[in-house]
Formats: C-alpha cells, sequence, structure tokens
C-alpha cells in the first residue's frame, strides 16, 4: 500500500507545475497524513509545494536552458526544504521512500538523449 502511495506522490511531483494551489493542497493530503505532519508541518509543506510547482512551470516556460539539469535543482531544493521541517522519525519514513523511488528509476527504461544540431 505504502509503495502505491509513493508512485502516485512521485507522479504527483512530476505534474506538479501545472497545478492550482488548491490540487496541490488536495494531492498533498496523503503525504501529510504518511508522515504524520503537524499543522505547522503541513503549512511549511505546502509552502514548500507552491515554490516547487512555481519553480517548474518557470523551468517548463523557459528557453535555452538545460531542462534537465533545472529540474534536478529544483528537486535537489525541494528535497533539501522537505528534509529541513522533518522530525527524526519522519526522516526514516523519507528514507524508506528514497530507496522505494530509486529501485523505480533503475527499473524504468532510459530516454535517448538528444542530441543538437
Amino acid at each position: 500500500m505504502k509503495n502505491i502511495i509513493f508512485i502516485t506522490l512521485f507522479l504527483f511531483s512530476a505534474s506538479l507545475y501545472s497545478q492550482t494551489d488548491a490540487q496541490i493542497e488536495k494531492q498533498a493530503k496523503p503525504m501529510i497524513a504518511m508522515y504524520k505532519m503537524d499543522n505547522g508541518q503541513a503549512a511549511q509543506y505546502l509552502s514548500i509545494l507552491k515554490t516547487k510547482a512555481k519553480s517548474m512551470s518557470e523551468v517548463n516556460a523557459s528557453k535555452g536552458i538545460d531542462k534537465n539539469e533545472a529540474i534536478e535543482n529544483v528537486e535537489t531544493s525541494y528535497e533539501k526544504s522537505f528534509l529541513a521541517i522533518l522530525n527524526d522519525d519522519q526522516k526514516k519514513i523519507f528514507e524508506a521512500q528514497q530507496i522505494i523511488a530509486n529501485g523505480i528509476k533503475e527499473k524504468m527504461p532510459k530516454a535517448p538523449k538528444k542530441q543538437n544540431r
């Protein structure tokens, strides 16, 4: 069950850039519940997600940049911000989720790199 939740949240993360605040709040509820966040953490998490969504929109709209690198930078920033609001028990959940995500990424087919001409 947790794997299904994580896969859903992984896909949610990829589609964040086109979400409204209300949609982000609705889709964040399972993550807030899984991590058993208090109200303060939940508010901070929503703020982090909205910042990530805005950054993803900016990357998507940008031209002439390495989008893969830009997306990786957004993800890294999100991860650091998210970890900063978690307590030790919640960080253990995060680490378990990272292991699952890395396993999924390893099983996914690699997309061919685009060549500039």
